[in-house]
């Protein structure tokens, strides 16, 4: 588990994150590579913490993916 120190902006922080892209997802399929973009784009979000978060939403059954295209459950 990724723990925040003091240091770590809470805007970038996995759960903050993963908010955002099921946020994102409740508006429209989309693949991995769109999102990681769309996300980049606004919050300059790093690929490991988008990778970690969806991951995190995986194994929590809130996402679903399918040939790279994600969609919420």
């Amino acid at each position: 588990m990724l723990y925040p120190t003091k240091y770590e902006d809470l805007s970038k922080s996995n759960l903050i994150v993963s908010a955002k892209i099921i946020e994102t997802l409740n508006y429209e399929e989309i693949t991995i590579k769109s999102l990681y973009k769309k996300l980049y784009s606004k919050f300059n979000i790093g690929f490991d913490n988008f990778i970690d978060c969806i991951i995190f939403l995986w194994l929590t059954n809130v996402i679903e993916i399918n040939d790279l295209i994600i969609k919420r459950k």
